[in-house]
C-alpha cells in the first residue's frame, strides 16, 4: 500500500524535495495513516513534516480525547504540532452558517496561517465516491461529478486512490492506533447515510462497486477536461476571426 501512495504522489506531482508538508491530523484512521506514512518516508521524500489539529468543541470529552491523542502522537513522533480550539456550534450560529460549513472554513483558514509548501489531507477513494453520490442526489454538473481533486493549489490528497477499508486494514496490520468519531455511526447525517447504507447496499449488487464507480469518476474527469479544452480552442478561433 505504501508503494501505491508513493505512485499517487508521483503521478500528480504532489511533492518536491525540501517541501514542508502540513498534515491535517484529526486522529482518525485516515489521517493517522497519512501522518504515519509521511513520518516513515520523510527522509526518502526529503520533506519537513508538520501536523495540525483543530478541536472543534462539538463532541465534548470525545473531542478533547482526540486532541490529546493527536498531541501525544506528535510528541512521540517528534513532529512539530500546531493546534487551535474553537467552539464551532456557537461561532457558526453567530456567523449564520452551518456547523459543518463553518468548521471546514476555519480548518483551512487555520492551515493557511501555518508556513508550509503543501497541505496534505486524508481524503480517500471512499470519500470521493460519497462526495459524488451526495452531489448527484442533490443535483450536480459534469464538473461536480468529477469529485475531489487529487491536487488543488497547495492542497494534496495522497490517499485518494485507496479505500477506507484498505486504510483501516493497513492500520490494523501495522499496529497503528487511531480514534473513532462516534458521530460516524449515526445515519442522521447525509454523508453517513450514503456511507453506511447506500454504498453498502450497492456493494451487494457489485462487491467491486467502489472500484467501478471510481472508474466512472475518472471517465467523467476526462470528458470534462476534453470539453473544456475543446471549448477554449473554439473560443480562441472565434476571437481571431
Amino acid at each position: 500500500m505504501e508503494n501505491r501512495i508513493l505512485k499517487t504522489i508521483e503521478k500528480y506531482g504532489m511533492i518536491e524535495p525540501n517541501d514542508t508538508v502540513l498534515v491535517a491530523l484529526s486522529g482518525g484512521a485516515d489521517s493517522i495513516c497519512l501522518a504515519h506514512f509521511f513520518l516513515k518516508y520523510r527522509e526518502k521524500l526529503k520533506i519537513k513534516l508538520v501536523c495540525a489539529h483543530i478541536e472543534h468543541g462539538i463532541r465534548g470529552e470525545e473531542s478533547l480525547r482526540d486532541f490529546e491523542f493527536v498531541k501525544k502522537w506528535c510528541e512521540n513522533a517528534g513532529v512539530d504540532f500546531k493546534y487551535i480550539h474553537i467552539n464551532a456550534p456557537e461561532e457558526a450560529a453567530f456567523c449564520k452558517m452551518g456547523v459543518e460549513e463553518y468548521s471546514r472554513k476555519k480548518r483551512y483558514e487555520f492551515f493557511e496561517t501555518i508556513q508550509c509548501d503543501k497541505i496534505a489531507t486524508a481524503h480517500n477513494k471512499s470519500d470521493n465516491i460519497e462526495t459524488v453520490l451526495f452531489r448527484t442526489a442533490r443535483g450536480t454538473s459534469l464538473n461536480g461529478a468529477c469529485g475531489i481533486p487529487a491536487v488543488r493549489g497547495k492542497i494534496i490528497r495522497p490517499l485518494i486512490d485507496l479505500t477506507s477499508r484498505e486504510i483501516r486494514e493497513y492500520c490494523e496490520k501495522n499496529g497503528i492506533e487511531y480514534v473513532t468519531d462516534s458521530t460516524n455511526l449515526s445515519n442522521d447525517y447525509s454523508r453517513n447515510f450514503i456511507r453506511n447504507v447506500v454504498v453498502e447496499n450497492l456493494k451487494q449488487i457489485n462487491p467491486e462497486f467502489e472500484n467501478a464507480f471510481s472508474n466512472l469518476i475518472e471517465d467523467v474527469k476526462l470528458e470534462e477536461s476534453f470539453s473544456n479544452e475543446y471549448a477554449e480552442n473554439i473560443l480562441k478561433k472565434a476571437s481571431r476571426s
